[in-house]
């Protein structure tokens, strides 16, 4: 992803974990087994990816993922 070309701001975004199993049953994305030092990393990357753009777009988007729609209890 990081090697094509864009034609529009791109602005990164990172995350601990991920899991919409409520909303989606069977079609749902979960994603485990992160750490503190691997997020550490990542958004250390992102900080160094986004320093030599201008000052307005210097943005990271923190996700604190929780399910806002939760289960249905039919």
């Amino acid at each position: 992803m990081l090697s094509r070309t864009k034609e529009f701001p791109i602005y990164p975004s990172i995350f601990v974990g991920w899991d919409n199993t409520p909303r989606r049953g069977r079609n749902s994305i979960v994603i485990v087994k992160s750490t503190s030092e691997a997020f550490a990393a990542g958004l250390h990357e992102m900080v160094q990816s986004v320093t030599a753009k201008p000052y307005d777009d210097r943005l990271i988007f923190i996700n604190a993922w929780n399910e806002w729609a939760g289960s249905n209890p039919s």
